[in-house]
C-alpha cells in the first residue's frame, strides 16, 4: 500500500508556489500565507484506508480515504474539490477535480525514506514542495 509515507513529515522547500496557487485562483492573501508557513504532515494507515492530516499555521486538515475511491476534500486555500488517490508504482497520485481546474499532485519519497518530493500541476504551471520526515 503506502506504508513508506507513514511518519510525521515537515516542508522543507517550495519552488514556483505563488504560480500554482494563481493558477488555482487562490488570493494574494492566502497564497503569501502559505508560502511563508511551514507545513506539516502526519500519515498513518489502518487497514486499507490512509489518514492524512496536515497543519499549517492557518489550517488544519483530517482526511481519510482508501486508494482508488473518490471523496469530498475541501483544500487547505477552500476549494471544495473531489479528490482520488492512487499508486503509481511507489508514488501516490492525487487528482483534484474541480473549479478553476483540476489539479495533479504527486507524492515520491525519496533520499532512502527521508524525503517527500510532491509535484503539484495546474493548468500549465508545475510546483515542487519538498517535506523533510520528523525523526523520533
Amino acid at each position: 500500500m503506502a506504508e513508506h509515507f507513514v511518519g510525521q513529515w515537515v516542508s522543507e522547500s517550495t519552488e514556483n508556489f505563488d504560480a500554482y496557487m494563481k493558477a488555482l485562483d487562490v488570493n494574494l492573501v492566502l497564497r503569501k500565507a502559505g508560502q511563508m508557513s511551514t507545513t506539516t504532515m502526519y500519515v498513518s494507515t489502518e487497514g486499507n484506508k490512509i489518514n492524512w492530516k496536515y497543519k499549517i499555521a492557518f489550517k488544519t486538515g483530517d482526511l481519510q480515504f482508501q486508494l482508488g475511491e473518490p471523496f469530498p476534500e475541501t483544500t487547505p486555500d477552500g476549494r471544495k474539490v473531489t479528490s482520488t488517490v492512487t499508486l503509481d508504482g511507489d508514488a501516490l497520485v492525487w487528482l483534484q477535480e474541480g473549479k478553476p481546474c483540476n489539479t495533479t499532485v504527486r507524492r515520491t519519497v525519496e533520499e532512502d525514506g527521508d524525503l517527500i518530493v510532491e509535484i503539484c500541476t495546474a493548468k500549465d504551471i508545475i510546483c515542487k514542495r519538498t517535506y523533510r520526515r520528523v525523526k523520533s
